[in-house]
């Protein structure tokens, strides 16, 4: 990936939701339920927090991390001329503090 995020920035691969199906066979786009968050692989971290006293605090997420992050929180990463990005599949760019939560 061409991307190193700096500071306490991560860059994730967002997780496709799945359509729910009902009993009687309809299924129901997950746009219009009402979810509240982004599922997100983590791609790429930064090196972590700089305090004001100019020391480093280390990231508690690492690279291949599933998390929890609210919905659009994230800023999109542009997929025109680059060719490393899958085109079929959305990253983007947020701080670790917009983590709410990593899957176990």
């Amino acid at each position: 990936m061409n991307y190193k995020p700096f500071g306490n920035r991560v860059v994730g691969k967002l997780k496709k939701s799945v359509e729910k199906k009902t009993e009687s066979g309809l299924y129901i786009p997950s746009t219009s339920e009402t979810e509240r968050y982004d599922e997100v692989e983590i791609v790429a971290v930064g090196r972590g927090y700089v305090t004001q006293q100019g020391n480093i605090v280390e990231m508690e997420s690492k690279v291949g991390d599933v998390v929890l992050i609210m919905k659009n929180s994230g800023l999109p990463l542009p997929k025109k001329g680059n060719d490393e990005l899958d085109a079929n599949e959305e990253y983007v760019v947020f701080q670790e503090s917009d983590i709410i939560c990593r899957k176990l």
